[in-house]
């Protein structure tokens, strides 16, 4: 899976343009240091189709305060730079401290009404198709990796840039 937002490439594409315009040190500080100030969200998450459950662990680098959506999810710990976190969640939200944070969770998808499966998402034998909060989202943009066990016989689709 790709990473929603990749370093790599600008500093490569901050180092070539480097060679090409008078004024690209500029160009290359200011591009490092917005992706320095981006979270970095890595997402592990496990898959058991016959109890049309999802076990996953968030471990996010926040560089500032952020608002985290965790929906319907069941959250098992919070730890924020190793400590455990007692968070407030009201409305499926909470604000995290910039740091560490990591979020151990659960959530059942697939169970309840047609209207409510297309809405949230579904993990049965048949397939596995997620289209609501499945993960503990954050507000706004992140670099993402994701790493994904699937059931045998299943092959992962993800959205991404490219």
């Amino acid at each position: 899976m790709k990473n929603r937002y990749c370093p790599l490439k600008t500093l490569f594409l901050a180092l070539l343009i480097s060679g090409l315009f008078p004024c690209s040190e500029a160009i290359a500080a200011k591009a490092a240091g917005a992706a320095k100030d981006l979270p970095v969200y890595r997402l592990e998450v496990t898959f058991d189709v016959k109890r049309n459950l999802v076990e996953g662990l968030s471990t996010i680098t926040l560089p500032d305060e952020t608002l985290i959506s965790v929906g319907g999810l069941r959250i098992l710990s919070m730890r924020l730079n190793g400590e455990p976190l007692k968070a407030e969640i009201k409305g499926g939200e909470f604000k995290s401290p910039k740091g560490t944070l990591e979020i151990a969770y659960e959530g059942v998808f697939g169970t309840g009404d047609e209207r409510e499966v297309l809405k949230r998402g579904l993990i049965s034998e048949e397939g596995i198709s997620l289209t609501g909060v499945w993960y503990p989202v954050i507000e706004g943009l992140g670099f993402y990796e994701l790493t994904a066990r699937l059931p045998e016989g299943f092959m992962a689709v993800s959205e991404a840039d490219e």
